[in-house]
């Protein structure tokens, strides 16, 4: 998995800074801060905190590095819950609605699960894929997530803790 992620990295953020901007350490994708997200310890050093109360988010312009479209593509992140929102959150987008999305990694509250999801050029969804094998989630954990989209399988995988992927046809 290591190879995977570091072979044709185009952004890697640590989330380490305490506020303000957080720096794309290998390429030069920086997040804007919205809304004042803080820092805590992370599981490896330190990490951005989000209040959903807040409205907080980190984005990034869109740059050509960020978009994808039918080419191999992967996300890998660490995850903590304080609470399990009422509503579900998002993890990981590119662009949430409309013909623009691309891409989205979500807890979803229904399920209490993760899903990784991709969309066509219209901004219909491709296929969603679930992690079912690794279960539910629980609040006061940290989760390890890596999702991916294959072009030549037209797959999508995401994995919880390095468990088993689960994947679906696009």
């Amino acid at each position: 998995m290591r190879q995977q992620l570091l072979r044709g990295l185009v952004a890697y953020w640590s989330l380490s800074e305490a506020s303000g901007t957080r720096v794309d350490a290998w390429g030069a994708n920086d997040l804007t801060d919205n809304n004042t997200v803080t820092g805590n310890p992370g599981k490896v050093g330190n990490a951005s905190q989000f209040t959903r109360a807040n409205t907080e988010y980190l984005s990034s312009a869109d740059t050509a590095d960020l978009s994808v479209a039918d080419i191999e593509f992967c996300f890998a992140a660490w995850v903590y819950l304080d609470s399990e929102p009422a509503a579900g959150m998002t993890v990981i987008s590119k662009n949430t609605s409309g013909t623009n999305r691309e891409y989205r990694l979500t807890w979803n509250n229904t399920t209490q699960r993760f899903n990784w999801q991709a969309f066509d050029s219209g901004g219909t969804s491709i296929g969603t894929a679930d992690a079912t094998t690794f279960g539910a989630t629980a609040t006061a954990t940290w989760y390890f997530l890596y999702c991916y989209h294959d072009p030549v399988a037209n797959t999508l995988g995401l994995s919880v803790n390095n468990g088993t992927i689960n994947t679906v046809a696009t």
